[in-house]
């Protein structure tokens, strides 16, 4: 089965910057929310024509997945195996991991947290790779991230929010781990408050979250709509 390569660091930063415009474009939708909801003038909106406005230039990593929370931060996430990024994690800590392409001593930060209402952002450190990862919201207002490439796939972060005043990072946990490598899995919430975790490259299974000791589960599903490109990666649930 052919492997998708990670962009070379030249190539990754040629679209970072159009990358980076793009997420805060995107972003403005939750300024927006947020101006009306502190009765600001956004008169546009009201008549229907809508605004674009460029909050900040530089959000210190490209996104490779964006996620807003119940405070209207937005938790910004990139993969580790990039090397440099535009901001770097605070207290001087670093990340030491063979894993890592370039470099070995990484001391970027590949997470951080975007408020509108400040229109800054925040270093967060996340210690394995998310490349092409999943996650999904539960019901404390936690979001739960999953898998990735190289030695996170087989792991869960936990990013609890808070408000701008306070101060919160990604928890590796130490209890729960996933039991089957997943790159490129799609997570549901599900009503008794677990994820299902469905597919994912070379993954023809699905699985819980916590497992409440389940095991894996075959859906053949998967592995028949499977071709060389790997195209029912990510799947729709």
């Amino acid at each position: 089965m052919r492997r998708r390569r990670p962009p070379t660091v030249s190539k990754f930063f040629v679209g970072s910057k159009l990358a980076l415009t793009v997420i805060i474009l995107v972003l403005v939708q939750t300024s927006i929310l947020l101006k009306q909801a502190e009765g600001q003038n956004v008169s546009n909106i009201t008549t229907g024509g809508g605004i674009w406005e460029l909050l900040l230039t530089n959000a210190g990593i490209p996104s490779m997945h964006s996620a807003v929370t119940r405070y209207g931060s937005v938790v910004l996430l990139d993969h580790t195996n990039v090397g440099a990024e535009n901001i770097t994690l605070p207290g001087g800590k670093c990340r030491n991991t063979t894993y890592d392409l370039v470099p070995k001593d990484d001391c970027y930060a590949h997470s951080v947290l975007y408020s509108p209402t400040t229109n800054t952002v925040r270093p967060l450190t996340i210690l394995t790779d998310t490349w092409c990862s999943a996650g999904q919201f539960v019901s404390d207002g936690s979001l739960v991230q999953t898998g990735g490439g190289y030695e996170g796939q087989q792991k869960v972060r936990i990013f609890k929010p808070c408000s701008t005043n306070q101060v919160c990072d990604w928890v590796e946990s130490t209890t729960q781990t996933l039991q089957f490598p997943r790159w490129y899995t799609t997570n549901q919430l599900l009503p008794d408050g677990r994820q299902i975790l469905v597919g994912g490259k070379a993954a023809f299974t699905v699985e819980f979250l916590p497992s409440n000791s389940e095991g894996l589960v075959k859906l053949p599903f998967l592995q028949q709509t499977n071709d060389f490109e790997d195209d029912n990666w990510y799947p729709f649930v």
